[in-house]
């Protein structure tokens, strides 16, 4: 009789474990696609995640543009914004601080996530602007967080892409990110939220690991020194 009692309680631990486990492995999916679902999208074409006329695309998904005073204005694209769906906090450099091409420029925060953007030249730092945490707009200019004086301009603005092939780029980069994201997914929900010709979902990095946010930062913003 004793034994029976044992085997018996065993047994409905056992089947507790298994309906607690199965619970939550079909609220995670669930979760991760309610948080999507809620999310604010500014952009709903690859269209609107090109760059308007006059920016340089730069390296690491950061635009520029030309001051009058031969200064570069720096900002996060429309597809890194869209990527993270939000931006809550973002960690700036110092006035006067000199940075190099490929270090770190600033972090982008939302919730827990911080992704780490590079410099795509060097330079000086010598305005910085946090506006971008409680301003979405579709307009890319209000993206920009610092104004940096380039080591050399001519030899800078080289490397930048614009016009056609910048749109071209872009779009590479959208069909990129539609497999990155369905390789790391085992939620179908949001592997099937990008489908063809569409945009990236607006904040499908922060639902993925840290493991794939790592990943995401060596494939898709990282910065030849």
């Amino acid at each position: 009789m004793v034994v029976l009692f044992v085997i018996a309680t065993v047994l409905t631990f056992i089947i507790i474990d298994y309906v607690v486990q199965h619970r939550q492995a079909q609220l995670a999916p669930a979760g991760a696609a309610n948080a999507l679902q809620h999310s604010v999208s500014l952009f709903s074409s690859p269209d609107e995640l090109l760059l308007p006329e006059g920016i340089f695309s730069t390296g690491g998904h950061l635009w520029s543009e030309l001051s009058q005073h031969g200064s570069l204005k720096v900002g996060i694209d429309p597809f890194l914004l869209h990527a993270l769906g939000k931006v809550d906090r973002i960690h700036l450099p110092q006035n006067g601080e000199q940075v190099k091409k490929g270090d770190e420029l600033f972090v982008l925060q939302t919730g827990e996530k911080r992704i780490k953007v590079r410099s795509p030249f060097s330079g000086i730092i010598e305005k910085t602007n946090s506006a971008i945490e409680t301003n979405p707009t579709k307009n890319v200019r209000d993206f920009w967080s610092v104004l940096i004086k380039p080591d050399d301009l001519p030899e800078t603005i080289k490397s930048f892409r614009v016009g056609h092939v910048a749109q071209k780029w872009m779009k590479e980069e959208i069909a990129r990110f539609r497999d990155f994201i369905s390789s790391f997914s085992l939620d179908p929900q949001l592997a099937s939220t990008m489908q063809d010709g569409g945009v990236p979902v607006s904040g499908a990095l922060t639902v993925l690991d840290d493991t794939a946010c790592q990943k995401f930062e060596t494939e898709f913003l990282s910065v030849e020194k």
